[in-house]
């Protein structure tokens, strides 16, 4: 997976206490993202499927993350446009496995700055 460090550490203003505060943030809210589209998925609640994409696109972001970025706004927009993928499961378990690779990955890079 790759990473856009430059914006991290735009959004960080370089400053470690802000880089440890941004992936504290995005260790927490990783699950809730994850459950809650995973239990809207089993209700059938797409547009709150929808709404989480969107939060967590602002997430992904922050982290480089621009494929997930892309995926989260098709999603979004798939739902918005009425056309539900099929795929949302397995799109929450990718989604769910390359956040934290990449979570783990931003520890260490800020960890190695010390």
């Amino acid at each position: 997976m790759e990473y856009n460090i430059a914006y991290f550490l735009d959004v960080s203003f370089g400053d470690k206490a802000l880089m440890r505060e941004l992936i504290q943030i995005f260790e927490e809210q990783i699950p809730v993202f994850v459950s809650g589209i995973k239990k809207a998925n089993a209700e059938g609640d797409y547009k709150q499927i929808a709404a989480i994409a969107h939060k967590a696109k602002s997430s992904v972001a922050v982290f480089g993350m621009t494929a997930w970025e892309e995926k989260l706004k098709q999603l979004q927009v798939d739902i918005i446009n009425n056309q539900i993928p099929q795929n949302i499961e397995e799109l929450v378990q990718q989604f769910e496995k390359d956040a934290y690779e990449t979570l783990n990955y931003f520890k260490n890079y800020v960890n190695q700055l010390e």
